[in-house]
């Protein structure tokens, strides 16, 4: 059902009131321009139309009318109409599900391909942009015929959108760029927005030439036309007020109407504003005219005129009153409250988040109604501002000149923050929804939503999803955030839990997430951070059963500060069995996902995204917030060796042993370029820091240095006489560096391709380079074990810098003179620049193929042959994780299996070994190597009473091994093809074994003797089990 989306249904055009439009014979010109650019055919018009104004020229109502006139020939396929005061009509991940199911609704055709495409991708809805677009835009779009007329999209007020990565929508515009110019999608889309400058520069840069309609300026627009338009809205209305409250004309005078022309200037808002100020049924409209003639100026500047109007209306609120200072304080509480609100509230809930009179709220309200709506007799209807306008005025005292007004925006949301933290502190409870301790499924729960409804209120709700925005906020003036130190501790050490549960059943688990971090710099006990670091670990188990919050994930967190405060709420079946750890793994984030080794990895420019090459020939994006996966690119047909995002963060290059670069758009994934390919592999790519150069290292022993933008070679560099192993350029891209399996390093000038400088000092070939930030040093590593330090100037060895034990694969610099190295050891060691080791990371089960700092220096990733990509504390000093894992395989771990008693642990490996490990406290420590087979051991299992082994291997037999001496007790008769999986019965006397060769067997455990042959199934076996009793 396409209901399974979750639109936002107040962001539609049917959600607005249906005089928000035009009025007839104003804006004439511009809704026939629009008009006629959405009905030409001409394959070569544009598809996108931007509409551009300054705050109060009127976008919106242009918007609603073009809606309104597609609508009537059933041609309009979505709207959005964003807005401030909404958390979901300004959430970058709500766009693309609500214009989804909008297109479902008014095209049944399409309705049907969206449905198959949620079947088919449940998680779509809650994906990246990139998955959300093209699963329930892209792909249903495509089916369409050829014959469906065009619809339009409409995106009002983008600029009142959330950013994501510095621009307003997130991806949105670079989405729309890259598939609505192509013409298969059957849409046009109209923007508007205010000129904000991260809007400008995406059209310029992404929407140059042919892919948008020249931008039409709202505040541009020729003077005398916006005037006339603005005198007919006047006249309209005011004849509309005269007629209502039964005024003698001639109302208003001649004289009158031409100085509220004159006042109004260029800004429909100030006519709007002018209109319902008049309107107000709290005065006469002959006593609110009078007083805005009183004060009638003509504007000095763009927003004077509206400033001087809310200030007029402000004033006129406390006129005359003694007690204008307590007015003026209840007026900065409460409208502030609804001005930095992240979602619109009623005048209900906000009473109640406040703990104030229903009454009092109301009549703080009432003689604003001409800047705010609000129905006075339903108190359950939302508050929202009747134009943002009020809101910029409100916030920059440079325009709101009575400092009675002004509202400090950190003192509100201190205020809120406290507000927040009271409610939930009094309200939240374990099981707040009498599930019971039961840990079942979310979706299992008995009517969930009604049980939602009857504990968690409106303001509840609106405080759990909000707190930390208002905290993080009221944290910028020390003075809002004194206030609220007893209560936020008084909250983490009584409620946490509580709320992480209250905020999971009701589906909103990524604001938990969201929350933790941005509260977590305020928190001064170590609890958030404890939080933070339980819900990212447990995420998968919370999101889907909120009660294992308690019954598992609380269960297996270390000996930490949220422990100790939380042990009660442990629950009475969890029983431990071992010591716990005393500190949090190091390893913030494992990122899984490739099906085969990460050799590469590069950071986005705002450290908020990490993308990664791997043997299984494709690219991944992550997201480092919470370690999802935001897309996965596909194109390479032969592993990707290296990976690297050009300085802006716009693209992507990726080389591979296909013998091809590929460049990828950051955002939409979209493989732009795929170059020509090279007789051997690409090793190494990397940009230059101006993004206009690539320079690749080949296995034939070349250099190339390419123009990104055409795709050809400049310059191509011989002088290695082996592989060219990696590249890197200097800081300001005056020469560049590179390692060869010749041993060597070489400097290269980037303008004319010659060799200034050969660097020599390994005993075995170079794997890596990388240049420091200032220029003056390059690093090296190489099979010898070793990094090399050199200067830049004299070409001599600064130091030598020894610890690893295999050979060094990854070098890389930090902003801080830092060095990370990664190798095939399986460690990530820090340095400094002196050859000092600061820190040993133990971790992967694999060689380390790849290491890279965050730009702020504060993480450090790597990637590894066992398939991960790990992100570390860089803060961290000494040897971190458990060591002994580093040496016992060398290849990947393929299965891993507990004892019944849990004090020991095996594991199984590619590199046809199986390692025997005894738990000592948060520690492994290897009892045994067992080496008899002869290829990967795909299998192990412990017998019930822990005394024996089996293993299945990749050579075709099953062992039984001695647990305590680590020893091979028998050796199964031979399968016919490689085994892949073997278990005990739960007695212990027998063994079943599935194989390759299609075949299951059921062996004696004691004598080996085969008792049974299984051999119906059509394909290899892959897993065989028990049943409970055997």
């Amino acid at each position: 059902s396409i209901d399974f989306l979750s639109p936002v249904e107040t962001a539609s055009f049917e959600a607005r009131h249906p005089e928000s439009g035009c009025l007839s014979g104003t804006r004439d010109a511009l809704l026939e321009k629009i008009s006629a650019w959405f009905n030409d055919e001409d394959p070569e018009v544009p598809q996108i139309f931007w509409l551009s104004g300054l705050a109060g020229t009127g976008k919106t109502t242009v918007s609603h009318t073009i809606c309104d006139m597609t609508k009537k020939i059933n041609r309009l396929g979505a709207a959005f109409f964003f807005s401030r005061d909404s958390t979901d009509q300004r959430r970058v991940s709500r766009i693309i599900p609500t214009l989804a199911y909008q297109l479902a609704a008014v095209r049944p055709e399409l309705r049907s391909e969206i449905c198959a495409s949620i079947q088919k991708y449940p998680h779509a809805p809650g994906s990246a942009q990139k998955l959300q677009f093209d699963y329930l835009l892209k792909e249903p779009l495509l089916q369409l015929s050829a014959h469906t007329p065009t619809l339009l999209v409409v995106l009002d007020a983008l600029d009142e959108c959330d950013k994501e990565r510095g621009k307003e929508g997130g991806d949105l515009l670079d989405l729309l760029f890259a598939e609505v110019p192509q013409r298969k999608l059957r849409l046009k889309v109209l923007v508007t927005s205010r000129p904000e400058r991260s809007i400008e520069e995406t059209f310029k840069r992404t929407g140059g030439g042919s892919s948008v309609y020249r931008p039409s300026i709202l505040h541009e627009v020729d003077q005398s036309m916006v005037k006339r338009d603005i005198e007919l809205y006047l006249t309209h209305h005011l004849h509309r007020i005269q007629m209502d409250r039964a005024i003698q004309p001639p109302w208003p005078a001649d004289y009158a109407l031409s100085l509220l022309l004159a006042r109004a200037g260029l800004l429909f808002i100030f006519a709007a504003t002018m209109v319902n100020y008049l309107a107000d049924s709290y005065y006469t409209p002959q006593e609110q005219l009078r007083r805005l003639l009183e004060e009638a100026a003509q504007p000095s500047s763009t927003y004077m005129g509206v400033d001087e109007l809310y200030l007029h209306i402000l004033q006129r609120m406390v006129e005359g009153r003694r007690d204008r200072d307590l007015l003026c304080k209840r007026f900065r509480d409460i409208v502030g409250a609804i001005v930095i609100a992240q979602d619109p509230m009623s005048i209900k809930t906000l009473a109640t988040l406040m703990q104030k009179e229903e009454d009092e709220v109301l009549v703080a309200l009432l003689p604003l109604r001409s800047v705010l709506v609000l129905n006075p007799s339903d108190r359950s209807t939302p508050i929202r501002i009747f134009h943002p306008s009020f809101r910029d005025f409100l916030l920059n005292r440079e325009r709101c000149m009575d400092v009675q007004f002004a509202i400090s925006e950190a003192e509100i949301h201190g205020q809120l923050a406290g507000d927040c933290l009271a409610i939930m502190i009094n309200s939240l409870k374990r099981d707040i929804c009498d599930i019971g301790d039961e840990p079942i499924l979310n979706v299992e729960i008995p009517q969930l939503q009604a049980k939602l409804g009857q504990q968690i209120s409106p303001a509840l709700s609106y405080a759990c999803r909000h707190w930390g925005t208002h905290l993080s906020k009221s944290a910028q003036d020390a003075t809002s955030m004194a206030p609220l130190k007893e209560q936020l501790s008084a909250f983490t050490s009584r409620r946490l839990l509580n709320w992480i549960e209250a905020v999971s059943l009701s589906g909103q688990f990524s604001s938990c997430i969201a929350n933790l971090a941005l509260a977590e710099d305020c928190d001064t006990y170590s609890l958030i951070s404890d939080a933070y670091r339980l819900v990212l670990d447990f995420q998968k188990v919370i999101r889907e059963s909120t009660m294992q919050l308690y019954a598992s994930a609380l269960a297996f967190i270390p000996n930490c500060t949220l422990l100790r405060y939380y042990e009660s709420e442990l629950s009475s079946s969890v029983r431990m069995t071992t010591p716990r750890t005393d500190n949090w793994d190091v390893c913030n984030l494992v990122l899984e996902g490739h099906t085969g080794p990460v050799r590469a990895l590069s950071f986005y420019p705002d450290g908020s995204r990490l993308v990664s090459g791997s043997e299984d020939n494709d690219l991944r994006l992550w997201n480092l917030a919470d370690g999802q996966c935001l897309m996965h690119l596909c194109g390479h047909s032969g592993p990707v060796n290296s990976v690297a995002v050009s300085g802006d963060g716009n693209y992507i290059a990726s080389g591979s042993d296909d013998g091809t670069i590929r460049t990828w758009h950051a955002v939409t994934g979209q493989c732009l370029t795929v170059f020509k390919k090279t007789r051997g592999g690409v090793i190494s790519v990397t940009f230059s820091s101006d993004g206009r150069t690539i320079v690749s290292g080949h296995e034939d022993g070349l250099l190339r240095i390419w123009d990104a933008s055409t795709c050809k070679v400049r310059w191509t560099l011989e002088g290695h006489g082996k592989s060219v192993t990696s590249v890197a350029c200097s800081n300001k891209d005056s020469f560049v560096i590179s390692g060869s399996l010749d041993q060597t390093v070489r400097s290269w000038d980037v303008k004319t391709g010659s060799l200034q400088n050969s660097y020599q000092g390994h005993s075995a070939g170079v794997l890596c380079v990388a240049s420091s930030s200032d220029g003056t040093c390059v690093a090296s590593g190489s099979e010898d074990q070793s990094i090399i330090l050199w200067s830049v100037s004299d070409c001599k060895e600064i130091s030598r810098l020894t610890g690893h034990s295999q050979a060094v694969k990854s070098v890389a610099f930090s902003s801080a003179k830092c060095l990370v190295s990664g190798s095939a050891d399986g460690t990530v060691r820090v340095w400094d620049t002196g050859g000092t080791c600061l820190s040993v990371f133990y971790g992967h089960s694999g060689g380390v193929d790849c290491t890279q700092f965050s730009p702020d220096g504060a993480w450090v990733a790597s990637a590894s042959g066992d398939r991960t990509v790990r992100a570390w504390d860089a803060s961290m000093t000494g040897e971190q994780g458990s060591r002994d894992w580093r040496n016992a395989h060398k290849g990947r771990i393929n299965f891993t299996a507990v004892s019944p008693d849990d004090m020991h642990v095996a594991t199984s490996s590619v590199d046809c070994t199986i390692g025997l490990w005894n738990v000592r406290g948060d520690d492994l420590v290897l009892a045994h190597r067992l080496s008899d087979h002869s290829a990967s051991v795909h299998c192990v299992d412990f017998s019930k009473d822990g005394d024996f082994l089996v293993s299945a291997s990749e050579d075709c037999y099953v062992r039984v091994w001695d647990t305590r001496r680590g020893t091979c007790l028998r050796t199964l008769p031979r399968h016919d093809g490689g085994v892949g999986v073997a278990t005990f019965s739960p007695d212990g006397l027998t063994i079943v074994s599935g194989s390759f060769d299609s075949t299951i067997r059921v062996w004696n455990t004691k004598s080996g003797e085969m008792l049974g042959l299984l051999s119906n199934h059509p394909s290899p076996v892959l897993w065989v089990a028990y049943a409970p009793q055997g």
